[in-house]
């Protein structure tokens, strides 16, 4: 079964059944939807979809939807326990927030295009989860990032807003001329941990303002030429060339 809200606003704070699909939008701009399940209900969504809408979910138990899809300047605010998405897809001006933590699920390969993450809650990509960043420019809006995956960015910026972080345990690749810059007071704190890998393959790829950049693990620039020169940082691991 699916929940589907095309219009208007619709607040549910009772006992509901959310076992199928959750729709917002893909109709009528300006659509909000609004659950706070009431006890004793059944709360795992098999899937998430938003566009050019307002989705307000607080669950109280975690959740494991198949897939989250936020596009055409919808926004997504998952709140309340954990959320394992084992699909992602966030672009045409999307946005995800909310005070979950968020996992992008292990074996999928989860996409970021034009789009926003902010919220309080932290957004871990799993070990053995790819997260592909292209399509114009990516938003941080205070939102924490950890990536025990890989992340593979080829076209965009990154756009600083509000005070993040990104821890990098995993592999995070950079190829195709992208820059994280902030256009105010944005900033971020890049930790390449130690373990981590941060590889440029090509292009001319930059770290600038508002970016900090402290490198514990490895470093490797394969191709191209890799611009550290934000807020600087400091550097205990190694850099190869």
């Amino acid at each position: 079964s699916t929940l589907a809200v095309t219009a208007g606003t619709v607040v549910l704070d009772t006992l509901v059944d959310l076992s199928g699909a959750i729709s917002a939008g893909f109709g009528q701009s300006g659509t909000t939807l609004t659950i706070t399940p009431g006890a004793g209900s059944t709360v795992q969504p098999t899937s998430i979809s938003v566009s050019n809408a307002t989705l307000n979910l607080t669950s109280p138990v975690a959740i494991s939807p198949a897939s989250v899809t936020v596009i055409g300047s919808g926004t997504a605010n998952l709140n309340g326990a954990a959320v394992t998405i084992g699909d992602l897809e966030l672009s045409g001006g999307g946005t995800l927030g909310g005070t979950s933590h968020a996992t992008l699920a292990a074996g999928a390969s989860h996409n970021w295009g034009l789009g926003t993450l902010t919220g309080s809650g932290d957004l871990t990509i799993a070990s053995g989860a790819t997260l592909a960043m292209h399509t114009s420019t990516h938003t941080i809006n205070g939102k924490d990032v950890v990536n025990d995956g890989t992340v593979n960015w080829t076209l965009g910026q990154l756009q600083l807003d509000g005070t993040s972080t990104f821890l990098n345990n995993g592999l995070f690749t950079l190829n195709g001329n992208v820059t994280a810059l902030n256009s105010g007071s944005g900033t971020m704190v890049l930790t390449n941990a130690a373990g981590g890998t941060l590889r440029n393959l090509g292009g001319t790829n930059s770290f600038d303002s508002g970016m900090t950049v402290h490198n514990q693990g490895t470093v490797e620039v394969d191709g191209g030429t890799l611009n550290l020169a934000g807020n600087g940082g400091t550097h205990t691991g190694s850099f190869e060339t």
